[in-house]
């Protein structure tokens, strides 16, 4: 069986987890997903020729 390991940290995300970017309680997370995705979609929009 193959395993995913990290070549920096020599690890994997086996009972570790991953880091988050955006750091915010949990009765917060889904507000704040949706403005950070509202945000990048005009980011992107904006950029469209």
């Amino acid at each position: 069986m193959g395993r995913a390991v990290n070549p920096v940290t020599k690890t994997n995300w086996k009972c570790t987890g991953i880091e988050l970017d955006i750091n915010v309680p949990q009765q917060e997370a889904l507000d704040k997903v949706r403005g950070v995705s509202k945000e990048s979609w005009i980011q992107l929009y904006n950029m469209m020729p």
